[in-house]
């Protein structure tokens, strides 16, 4: 979390929007602990340009997090789903 909110501290204004308290990011932890398929979930879309941009870097950033320590089943490494609320990205 602190990885990704350092990332972001550029959107700081943002992320305090009480209207992304719904929202989140959604993504996989492969079984090698890279990240894919990342969606955001319930981000309001107001219009400003800023919206999109946000969006977009979430997206590259989450994309570039370090590895994950992936999620096991029988002692072996599986793909499984992750959220991050925005609103415990708060700065």
């Amino acid at each position: 979390m602190q990885w990704l909110r350092n990332r972001l501290r550029n959107y700081s204004i943002y992320l305090s929007n009480e209207q992304l308290d719904d929202s989140g990011i959604t993504f996989v932890v492969n079984a090698n602990g890279s990240v894919s398929d990342v969606e955001l979930v319930n981000m309001p879309v107001t219009g400003p340009e800023l919206d999109f941009d946000f969006q977009n870097e979430v997206r590259r950033q989450v994309l570039t997090m370090p590895r994950w320590e992936p999620a096991t089943r029988d002692d072996k490494p599986v793909s499984s789903f992750a959220t991050i609320p925005i609103r415990e990205m708060r700065p």
